[in-house]
């Protein structure tokens, strides 16, 4: 049996053990919720307000007349100004009737519907990715592609069908960072010791965050949202474990960058210095890790307070003292999670270095990487 055929069979038996994980740890079946709200598109007709009587101070009610796929409704409208022609959602709810003897559908405008701009910005950053490198580009697509599928379809159902968070996290975001790793860079050795670099920076992010988290005594109540999404879904949900899954999907992207990084510079050391002993090899690559990764730690920490900044325009603008802000829960989430993330980010650096130094093996046929037909032929011939 090959090197080569050796590495995949120990990839297969990792994901088959994760997937025996996620499968205990978790219920045995996702249900789906039942709902008497339903969404749909509509264009605005006409506005309208009447005053409602029923009320101990009469107020007055915005309607909007839409048209819909199913005709001509009447909406109330507490989303602000629209004008004829605008684009919106429409959320309709089924509630008792007034005699209460039966149901009725009760509309009201949702949102704006944003749906052609955005496609345009999608479409325009699609364009963008294949132009830079039309191969390269379109594994960089059906890597970004398959990751949303596993978030939208898979990661965000099971915590709400009640998964463990961690371990649902740690699972799929290992299957996240084999669609951004795998896919995008193909499979060989290099990419390998990328993806189990990744791995092992993820397991030191999660260790450090969860005892933190439990060292501060957080909940992992931020907000508001966080409060009605717990009274309302159908499972017991372990916020404090969303919050440490945060972390770990947060940090995917940043590890996938340093750790093909670090992999590449040992390659190519290899490749340019093929006498070079391990110790060698390692020092010099640690070099420009050191580089790399304190520039991501710098965009890693500005891209929390980037997300949190309407918070600290607000807490800012009440004076609050610096002390009494970062002991808030939602504050002291954003630090422990800018840390933890950061902290596996640095870690990543030498645990790349140490696993490329020791099992990348450069072609030396002037191919750019150890996956060369040339190499993989005589890898076979020579078992």
């Amino acid at each position: 049996m090959s090197k080569l055929t050796s590495t995949h069979m120990y990839i297969s038996r990792l994901f088959a053990i994760m997937a025996l994980i996620f499968i205990i740890t978790g219920p045995s079946t996702i249900l789906a919720q039942s709902t008497n709200i339903d969404y749909t598109k509509g264009t605005v007709l006409e506005n309208s307000e009447y005053t409602n009587p029923n009320t101990i101070n009469p107020n007055i009610i915005r309607m909007v007349s839409v048209s819909t796929a199913n005709g001509t409704i009447q909406a109330e409208n507490e989303l602000g100004t629209l004008t004829p022609g605008d684009k919106v959602v429409i959320r309709s709810e089924l509630v008792p009737s007034d005699d209460e003897t039966g149901t009725q559908k009760v509309y009201s405008i949702y949102e704006r519907d944003r749906t052609i701009p955005l496609l345009v910005l999608g479409t325009g950053f699609a364009v963008a990715v294949l132009l830079l490198g039309f191969r390269q580009g379109l594994r960089s697509l059906s890597a970004l592609a398959g990751t949303l599928f596993v978030i939208f379809g898979i990661y965000i159902p099971s915590l709400l069908a009640g998964f463990s968070p961690v371990i649902t996290s740690i699972v799929l975001g290992l299957l996240i960072a084999g669609c951004a790793v795998l896919v995008t860079h193909g499979f060989k050795r290099t990419t390998y010791v990328a993806y189990a670099s990744t791995l092992l920076s993820v397991l030191v992010a999660v260790a450090i965050a969860k005892i933190t988290i439990v060292a501060s005594g957080l909940t992992g109540v931020t907000s508001d949202e966080v409060v009605f999404l717990a009274s309302t879904s159908a499972h017991a949900l372990d916020l404090a474990g969303i919050m440490i899954g945060g972390v770990i999907i947060t940090m995917l992207g940043i590890l996938d960058d340093i750790a093909i990084t670090q992999v590449a510079v040992v390659e190519e050391l290899k490749k340019s210095k093929p006498h070079a002993t391990d110790r060698e090899l390692y020092a010099s690559a640690l070099r420009v890790g050191r580089d790399h990764a304190g520039a991501l730690v710098n965009t890693l920490v500005l891209a929390y307070a980037g997300t949190s900044l309407p918070l600290l325009l607000l807490l800012q603008s009440q004076d609050i003292n610096f002390l009494i802000t970062i002991n808030q829960e939602q504050f002291a989430f954003e630090i422990i999670r800018s840390l933890a993330g950061s902290i596996g980010l640095i870690a990543c650096v030498p645990i790349a270095t140490l696993l490329a130094v020791r099992f990348v093996r450069p072609c030396t046929h002037n191919h750019k990487t150890d996956g060369c037909p040339h190499c993989m032929t005589k890898l076979k011939t020579s078992k």
